[in-house]
C-alpha cells in the first residue's frame, strides 16, 4: 500500500511539473522576446491579425512556433503520468475517454447553451453601456477558429486538466476541495499569458501600481477557473468525457473573443466575463443541489 501511494504521489508530481514546465519553456521566450522586438504570438485572439500582418522575420517564426507548441504541455504530461501509474491500460482508458464522443444528446446542448451565456450575458450588459460595433470577423474564421480550438486548446489541455488531473485529485481531497485545487493549478498554468496581457495594457506606471494590476489579473484569473472548473467538473463527472470538455473548452473561448469584437470597448466586459462561471455555479447548485453539483464523483481509477 505505501509503495502504491508513492508510486501515485510520483506520477502526480510529474504530471504537474512537465504541464507547466513544457508549457512555461515554450512560451516564455516568445513573450519575452516578443515584448521586447515587438513581435506578436499566435493565439485564438490574433491568429487574423497575424494572417493580415505576416511574420517579422525566421526570428518571429521560430518563437510563433514554439509558443504554439506550449499549449500541449498538459496533453503530454497527462500521458507521460498516467503510463507511470498504470502503462498502456492506462493509456487505452485515457484514449478511450478522450474520443468518447457518444453520449446523450442533452450534455452538448448544456455544454452548448453554458458557453453560449457565459460570453452572451455579459457583453449584451456591456453594449447597452459602453456600445456595440460591427464585428470585422467573418464567419468562415469563426467556424476555421472552432476547428483551431478544438485541436489546440481543447486537444492540448483537456486530456490533462480533466483527463488525468480532476479524478486523481479529487481521490485524494474531500468534497469539492478537488475543485479548487484544480482550478488553482489551471490558473497558475496561465500566469506566463495573463502577466504578459497585463503589461501590454500599461505604460508609464510606477513599479508598485504595475505589481498591483498584475496580482488583480491573476486574482480574476484564478477566480473565473475555479469557477469554469466546477462546470466542468459537472459535465465530466455525469459522462466522463473527455471529449465533452474538449468541446466545451473550445465553445467557451470562441464565444467569449467573438462577442466580444462587437463590443466598442471589448474590456469593459472582462471583469463580467470572469464572474459569470460563478452567476452559473450558483444557480445550478440551487436548481440541482449541492450534491448533484458539480455531480457524481469520478471513480479513482480512472
Amino acid at each position: 500500500m505505501n509503495n502504491s501511494n508513492s508510486f501515485h504521489k510520483n506520477s502526480l508530481i510529474v504530471y504537474l511539473l512537465l504541464a507547466i514546465g513544457i508549457t512555461w519553456l515554450c512560451w516564455l521566450p516568445g513573450l519575452i522576446i516578443g515584448y521586447q522586438q515587438g513581435y506578436m504570438m499566435p493565439n485564438f485572439d490574433t491568429y487574423h491579425l497575424l494572417f493580415e500582418s505576416g511574420f517579422e522575420n525566421t526570428e518571429h517564426i521560430l518563437l510563433a512556433i514554439l509558443f504554439f507548441l506550449g499549449v500541449y504541455g498538459p496533453l503530454i504530461a497527462g500521458l507521460v503520468a498516467t503510463w507511470m501509474d498504470s502503462g498502456r491500460e492506462g493509456l487505452s482508458d485515457l484514449w478511450r475517454r478522450i474520443a468518447k464522443w457518444r453520449i446523450e444528446g442533452k450534455w452538448y446542448l448544456y455544454a452548448l447553451i453554458i458557453t453560449f451565456l457565459l460570453a452572451a450575458i455579459p457583453v449584451a450588459i456591456f453594449g447597452l453601456l459602453g456600445g456595440f460595433t460591427l464585428s470585422s470577423l467573418a464567419l468562415f474564421y469563426i467556424l476555421g477558429l472552432f476547428l483551431a480550438q478544438i485541436l489546440r486548446s481543447g486537444l492540448g489541455e483537456e486530456p490533462g486538466w480533466r483527463g488525468f488531473l480532476l479524478p486523481r485529485f479529487k481521490a485524494r481531497t474531500q468534497g469539492n476541495k478537488y475543485i479548487w485545487k484544480l482550478g488553482l493549478v489551471w490558473s497558475i498554468w496561465h500566469y506566463p499569458i495573463i502577466i504578459a496581457q497585463a503589461l501590454n495594457m500599461m505604460q508609464d506606471v510606477t513599479v508598485p501600481q504595475m505589481l498591483i494590476v498584475i496580482l488583480l489579473q491573476l486574482a480574476v484569473n484564478a477566480i473565473a477557473l475555479i469557477g469554469l472548473t466546477y462546470i466542468y467538473a459537472w459535465l465530466y463527472n455525469n459522462t466522463r468525457s473527455v471529449f465533452l470538455c474538449i468541446v466545451f473548452h473550445a465553445l467557451s473561448n470562441l464565444f467569449v473573443f467573438w462577442f466580444s469584437s462587437f463590443l466598442a470597448a471589448p474590456q469593459m466586459a472582462g471583469l463580467a466575463i470572469a464572474l459569470m462561471p460563478w452567476v452559473v455555479v450558483i444557480f445550478m447548485q440551487r436548481r440541482l443541489g449541492k450534491d448533484r453539483f458539480p455531480g457524481p464523483q469520478p471513480h479513482p481509477a480512472e
